[in-house]
Order: C-alpha cells, then structure tokens, then sequence
C-alpha cells in the first residue's frame, strides 16, 4: 500500500523564472510522479499549470528531490508553487 503522504528527506528550492519575473503572481504547477524504492523520483507528469515555463522548472526540480525509502513503488501527486513578492 502506497502512503498518503510522503516526507522528502532531500529538497531543491524550485527556481523563480528570470524571463517571467515581471509577473509578480502566484504561480503553481502540480504533478504526477514515481517514488521508488529509495526514494528517488521518476516519470514525472504535469496535470495543471499556471505557465509552460513553470512546469519545466518544477519538473527539474523534483527530478532532483529525494523521500523516504518507500515498500513499493508508488505514484504521488504534488503541487509546487512559486511567490515573487517586492
């Protein structure tokens, strides 16, 4: 059974787009992915974005997460979301 929530033991900062800095929004992009076995993250699947070049980004980055060794592989959804303030 895979579990309801995961605890990421190695994170990466998702970085803010320099070419889309002007657009001071929230902007998110949530997603579909692997865990396997050790942790590590795979086939990752965009669902929802606010922008194209978000969803680049997000999915480079959790490509770099690391979670807890799971039992069996399993697929999780999350959503990443980014904040540029003045």
């Amino acid at each position: 059974m895979c579990a309801e929530s995961m605890k990421a033991i190695e994170r990466v900062t998702p970085q803010y787009p320099t070419d889309v800095m002007e657009d001071k929004k929230v902007q998110f992009v949530r997603m579909s992915f692997l865990v396997n076995l050790e942790g590590k993250v795979s086939e990752v699947e965009v669902l929802e974005s606010s922008n194209r070049r978000f969803s680049r980004t997000a999915i480079r980055t959790i490509k770099k997460w690391l979670f807890e060794a799971q039992e069996k592989i399993c697929r999780h959804e999350m959503k990443l979301e980014w904040t540029l303030s003045d």
